[in-house]
């Protein structure tokens, strides 16, 4: 509300006499005037037919109409308070009126400039983000994703995918915090977002699993695809072997996701009791070890902390990466990657309430603590417009591929233990009902070749 509407709204209410108290007094001139028996005192000099009865009479009506005046002034008196009273509460009901939209206005105000404020910091991150080396190793401006290599894809599935938004999210182990054009991918994270609805459903791939990595058919651990050509030929292989067609994608390491749960206050994470009581190599608790490398590895040893027993608890940034990334204890992959889920789900859902409680001092350290480690194609305008939608995302399905049921272990001579997809058209299958609600997906001729190239390969073949 400007001052120049406040100054007109308080002129037009001054004009109303109801609500001013000068105009009171004026109307309370008026009654006066109007209670003088100037008729009845004329008829009273008139009648001389008998003094002493007349003057007894004119006695008599003086006393009745001064008593009819004073009644009608008592009575004038009480209706004028009433009016002053309701004209006085009813003028500060108004006045109060003005002060609160005036209070709303500028929390509004400040509200929006502090919207700017942060859009326009997020901007200049967002271009130091946006520099992805391409599939040739050159450091600039994000390749553009469209031009990624994808299957020629039946046009069903091109058509449900249309209705979706589809992101991967990588995740580097590596020790240099900088560096975004190698490391392996230890985090490969698969959401498809809901155009309509707002659902968001996860799958992670299994870092192990033996998949093709680049187009001259190697095959390998799906997470060396990184390392031999960055996000692009992560996302080619990707898209390759899963008939997907990744929309953006997100590279981030790990110092990143431990000083944003710091931020966020811890996440609430079950910590089983057969982790808890996992031993290392040397005898002492894996979890624990687990910790101490990770918080070495991103220089934040001083906030070192260790679980004090098993079940639910709060864990620290340092403490839910060390589960994100620890093996053994009988986990594998598996266990890894579903820890991996469970702390993501629990980052997402923090940042959705600190949302929707307008806690934004807090969400602009948060992303201005992130973007220093975090490499994407998303540009400002796209962050802009997602960020008041985030409220109306919700998570729903939340698997890992290869799909329990439908995978197998095979150990090669140099990549070691191996995840094999028992039938790749059948998990692929699974993954586009799961990712997309479709049941009508009909695989690629690249996947089906894959398929049979995988089970001729390792001899792992469909129950």
């Amino acid at each position: 509300m400007s001052k120049e509407y406040l100054k007109d709204e308080e002129f037009k209410w001054n004009e109303d006499p109801d609500l001013d108290d000068n105009a009171d007094e004026f109307d309370d001139s008026f009654d006066d005037v109007d209670d003088r028996p100037k008729k009845k005192k004329k008829s009273v000099k008139k009648n001389t037919a008998s003094k002493g009865t007349a003057s007894k009479s004119a006695s008599k009506k003086t006393a009745n109409v001064v008593s009819k005046n004073n009644a009608g002034k008592k009575t004038v008196s009480a209706e004028k308070k009433g009016k002053k009273k309701k004209a006085s509460a009813k003028k500060k009901r108004r006045r109060a009126l003005i002060v609160v939209l005036a209070i709303l206005e500028i929390m509004a105000l400040v509200v929006v400039g502090f919207a700017l404020f942060v859009y326009k910091g997020l901007e200049d991150k967002v271009e130091e983000m946006n520099k992805i080396p391409d599939k040739d190793g050159n450091i600039g401006p994000s390749f553009q994703v469209e031009n990624v290599d994808v299957n020629d894809l039946d046009h069903g599935v091109l058509e449900t995918l249309k209705g979706y938004t589809t992101y991967a999210v990588l995740g580097l182990d590596q020790r240099s915090q900088d560096d975004y054009n190698s490391g392996q991918s230890d985090v490969m994270i698969l959401l498809s977002v809901n155009n309509d609805t707002g659902e968001i459903n996860m799958v992670s791939v299994y870092r192990d699993t033996w998949l093709q990595i680049d187009a001259s058919g190697t095959f390998a651990k799906i997470n060396a695809a990184y390392n031999r050509g960055g996000a692009y030929q992560a996302l080619q292989a990707l898209n390759t072997n899963l008939d997907l067609k990744i929309d953006h994608f997100v590279t981030v390491n790990w110092k990143a996701v431990a000083e944003v749960i710091d931020l966020m206050g811890g996440v609430d994470i079950e910590v089983t009791e057969s982790l808890f009581n996992a031993k290392d190599q040397h005898g002492g608790s894996l979890l624990n070890s687990y910790i101490w490398t990770t918080a070495a590895q991103l220089g934040m040893e001083d906030k070192v902390a260790y679980p004090t027993g098993p079940g639910y608890q709060t864990l620290s940034g340092v403490q839910a990466v060390g589960l994100c990334r620890i093996r053994g204890a009988n986990l594998m992959d598996y266990g890894r990657t579903a820890n991996q889920r469970q702390v993501a789900m629990q980052m997402f859902e923090k940042a959705k309430s600190m949302l929707k409680k307008g806690m934004l001092p807090k969400l602009w350290e948060i992303a201005n603590t992130a973007v220093e480690y975090v490499r994407t194609d998303i540009t400002y305008q796209e962050i802009k417009s997602l960020i008041p939608k985030m409220s109306d995302y919700y998570l729903n399905a939340s698997e890992g591929f290869p799909f329990s049921g439908m995978r197998g272990g095979y150990t090669f001579e140099y990549w070691g233990e191996s995840i094999v997809a028992k039938d790749l058209v059948a998990n692929v299958t699974k993954l586009h009902q799961i990712l997309y609600s479709n049941e009508q997906y009909v695989p690629s001729e690249t996947v089906i070749n894959l398929s049979k190239q995988l089970s001729e390969m390792t001899g792992i073949y469909a129950n």
